[in-house]
């Protein structure tokens, strides 16, 4: 039975064998009856397509049938009189397993087989082409209404692709024409799969555009396009991920595509999944399906009927992604486009799909009449991550430069030494190959010393000088008391770390870096495990992180050895904080000039110190709507002396209001 024709001369049949007495009920009459089973001059769909999904699903003649009935009732209602004429029940006006039997089974062997086909899974049940109303009133399975998807009913009617179905969390993706080698000598995986057999492709990495492009590659290679599900939003949306998996593969297989799960991360990382159960489901029905991952997915276990396959698409190098930002800021200029394509592309580890945002955002910006210069283009990009990482982390600004601290030369040129490195660090590790000899190409620096020698104003300097964003961690609101939630917490604010190229900085590193105890109970050892796990994204983290201490003797040696700088900031000398003395207060602000030698040698004071005591003093001086004399400045000068506990005699300003110049 292949045509509406072919159902009505079935109807035919059905209304034949009923034998209805001369009464009728209600509007059903069999003289109409027998007028909308006759009645050949209404018009109807054509069923070209049904041909079409019995090749594609090879249906058997039982299946055919059923969907025919099913479809009947779409496009014409007369077939809801006929139905409910032939079950004999005014209210039986859709499709039950009875009518089924009616219509289709004239021995009892047809009978049970058809019985026996929807009490077993089946092919139009797994793949939910069809479906059981949830009618719990009913007695029995065979007198629920049966319906037909709305994706079969659309293909039917001549939608072969689905159009708003799935728009919430699917996308058809038509197939490449002229589609090469998707894949290296190592992969080529298009030569051995038999579409006889079941596989599962897992590429992993971190750009989902190229991602997709690989995917689409092999779909392509053998005439197939992808069924783009967006996992990490059906997620979000709340749908059953188990529950969806039938109509995905349904839809997949009516659009002539292959399933293509995006963030499938998402899944893995959910509670209570069933990973062994998903892949034999897949497996049943499905030929290929793909699956895109930031990492390798590695399955405990793999059914013995799929074969598995898991690559790392390429990575964006440097100069690749140098030469796409070149390529999508050329419309903004070509001098703009050069000058910060190399800066963008050291700086911010930004997918494909992150410059893209960044461009959208800029058109809009450009089509609202806004210049869009370097600067408006670097603030695009941070704004995309920054604003994420308040949750974890402190931004510092500052307008601190090299002329700004006081040090001695060793520890600037060592200073100076993370600029070079930052700065050439891509040419060493990948036009000299260096890469080859390191698992990570980040800068782990340590600054040690006493409170105020300088280390935050540092950390400062190097953040300003290389143009980027510095953040001070506070661990204390990441160290969860549940397990696993400290590692996820790191884990994002690394991620979002890594994407805006911002400098780490952890302050008091020993409290949390340093010489490890005895394990004594299960929170010594987990919080062992937690260090060890910050460690770990510190080495894989390609930027800077800079670790500060008071006392490089408290932090683990097994630490040290995994740090690129350890540098020390020595409490300053005499001519080092007289220099620190003449800086912070400028002639300009000054009622006289003042001789700050003996300052300097008499108080011993840290860097922070005299700069406290400086804008005190400058409080003291505007507040008399005077310049800072050297009065304001014993006034403050004795005010954080008493602050930090030293003491002192009245004699020792005496003496520095004789040295007055």
């Amino acid at each position: 039975m292949k045509s509406f024709q072919e159902l009505d001369s079935l109807l035919h049949t059905a209304y034949d064998n009923l034998n209805k007495q001369e009464e009728d009920y209600a509007y059903l009459s069999s003289k109409n009856i027998l007028k909308d089973i006759t009645d050949k001059d209404k018009s109807i769909v054509k069923l070209d397509n049904l041909k079409r999904l019995e090749e594609k699903l090879q249906l058997s003649s039982l299946e055919v049938n059923i969907i025919l009935i099913l479809f009947a009732l779409e496009v014409d209602s007369k077939y809801e009189r006929i139905y409910a004429y032939i079950q004999d029940n005014l209210n039986l006006t859709y499709v039950t397993v009875h009518l089924l039997n009616a219509l289709l089974c004239t021995t009892e062997e047809e009978t049970e087989s058809l019985y026996d086909y929807f009490i077993v899974p089946s092919k139009l049940t797994i793949l939910n082409m069809i479906s059981f109303s949830s009618d719990n009133t009913l007695d029995t399975l065979f007198k629920k209404s049966i319906s037909l998807s709305a994706s079969v009913r659309n293909y039917l009617l001549g939608d072969i692709y689905l159009q708003g179905t799935l728009a919430e969390y699917c996308t058809i993706i038509e197939p490449n024409e002229g589609n090469d080698n998707p894949l290296n000598t190592q992969y080529k995986i298009e030569e051995k799969i038999d579409q006889s057999e079941r596989y599962l492709i897992n590429i992993y990495g971190s750009s989902k555009k190229r991602k997709k492009s690989k995917a689409l590659k092999i779909a392509s290679h053998f005439n197939f396009g992808l069924l783009h599900v967006d996992v990490a939003m059906a997620i979000r949306k709340e749908i059953p991920f188990e529950k969806l998996l039938s109509s995905l593969l349904r839809d997949a297989l009516l659009t002539g595509t292959l399933l293509y799960f995006e963030s499938f991360d998402d899944y893995l990382g959910a509670e209570g999944i069933n990973e062994l159960k998903f892949m034999n489901e897949l497996g049943r029905l499905s030929w290929v399906v793909l699956f895109s991952t930031a990492m390798a997915w590695n399955p405990k276990e793999i059914p013995d009927a799929l074969h598995f396959y898991s690559f790392e698409h390429s990575k964006e190098d440097s100069s690749y992604l140098k030469k796409y930002w070149q390529e999508t800021l050329v419309k903004y200029g070509d001098d703009l486009a050069t000058q910060l394509s190399n800066t963008l592309g050291n700086t911010f580890g930004f997918s494909e799909e992150d410059i893209d945002n960044v461009i959208k955002y800029l058109d809009t910006e450009s089509k609202l009449g806004n210049m869009i210069d370097a600067e408006k283009i670097l603030q695009a990009c941070r704004s995309r991550i920054t604003t994420q990482l308040d949750q974890y982390a402190q931004k510092i600004l500052t307008s601190n430069t090299f002329d700004d601290i006081v040090l001695p030369s060793k520890q600037l040129d060592e200073l100076q030494e993370i600029i070079v490195h930052y700065r050439y660090q891509n040419k060493i590790f990948q036009d000299w190959g260096y890469e080859h000899f390191f698992q990570s190409r980040g800068i782990g620096i340590l600054l040690t010393g006493s409170s105020g020698t300088g280390k935050t104003m540092a950390a400062s300097i190097i953040a300003n000088t290389l143009g980027l964003e510095l953040y001070r961690i506070d661990l204390s609101k990441m160290i969860s008391k549940y397990i696993g939630d400290t590692e996820k917490q790191l884990s994002q604010l690394f991620d979002m770390a890594k994407k805006s190229g911002v400098v780490l900085f952890f302050d008091e590193a020993d409290s949390v870096f340093g010489k490890r105890s005895k394990v004594q109970n299960a929170h010594d050892r987990y919080a062992n495990v937690e260090v060890s796990y910050l460690l770990q994204k510190i080495e894989e983290y390609e930027g800077i992180v800079i670790l500060a201490s008071n006392f490089k003797e408290n932090i683990d040696e097994a630490f040290l050895r995994r740090l690129r700088f350890a540098i020390e900031f020595p409490t300053p000398n005499e001519e080092q904080r007289k220099l620190l003395w003449v800086r912070l207060f400028p002639k300009r602000l000054l009622e006289k000039d003042i001789n700050f030698t003996p300052f300097a040698k008499k108080f011993k004071l840290s860097g922070a110190n005299i700069r406290n005591v400086a804008l005190y003093a400058a409080f003291n001086a505007v507040g008399n709507d005077a310049k800072i004399g050297i009065e304001h400045i014993v006034k403050s000068l004795k005010g954080e002396l008493d602050k930090i506990g030293v003491g002192y005699v009245e004699d020792d300003f005496k003496e520095l209001h004789r040295d007055e110049a």
